[in-house]
């Protein structure tokens, strides 16, 4: 999820991480620094590059288990 010039997340950087986006909605202005200073050491950049990679990750578990239920149930079939 991290690339090589992003550090890693503990598990308490994400929970502070997820509570300041509860609490600064998307409308909110620098919202990315304001979250960031929930966040000692890591940039706006680390906090939004995080995000970013854990809701494309949620996305795409969300698409494969969507594709592998019919699969299994034989309720689609792949074409060659």
């Amino acid at each position: 999820m991290t690339s090589s010039h992003f550090s890693s997340w503990s598990r308490q950087e994400d929970k502070q991480s997820e509570q300041a986006l509860v609490l600064l909605p998307e409308e909110t202005p620098n919202r990315w620094e304001k979250i960031s200073s929930y966040v000692p050491g890591k940039s706006w950049l680390e906090v939004r590059k995080h995000y970013e990679d854990l809701v494309h990750g949620v996305l795409k578990e969300e698409l494969v288990e969507a594709v592998k239920v019919p699969i299994q149930m034989g309720l689609l079939e792949w074409s060659k």
